[in-house]
């Protein structure tokens, strides 16, 4: 799928799921403004596409999962309340992200 196309779905839907295999073509057509690793889940990542940011997640099924916001700071919070998940995951609190929320 092309970035044009994934950012008019992602304005109309609140995430988009795509198979794992297409991450590459998507990283090769955006920036990365940010990365951090779950340690869990993969790289959880910001990405810059015209204007646009997206967060690009792996979900537990192994689906690439991608979100828009309108402003990196949007973006980074929301990343930034996933690591925090994450890092109570990795101490044991039973604790799961939802991914299709």
């Amino acid at each position: 799928m092309k970035m044009d196309e994934i950012i008019e779905k992602l304005r109309q839907e609140k995430y988009l799921l795509l198979d794992l295999q297409e991450l590459d073509d998507i990283l090769n057509h955006a920036e990365v403004v940010r990365e951090n690793d779950t340690m869990m889940s993969g790289y959880i990542r910001v990405l810059k596409y015209k204007g646009y940011f997206l967060i690009q997640e792996v979900t537990a099924k192994e689906e690439l999962a991608l979100r828009l916001f309108s402003s990196k700071k949007e973006a980074d919070d929301f990343v930034d309340g996933r690591l925090v998940i994450y890092e109570q995951m990795w101490d044991g609190c039973g604790c799961k992200v939802n991914y299709y929320d």
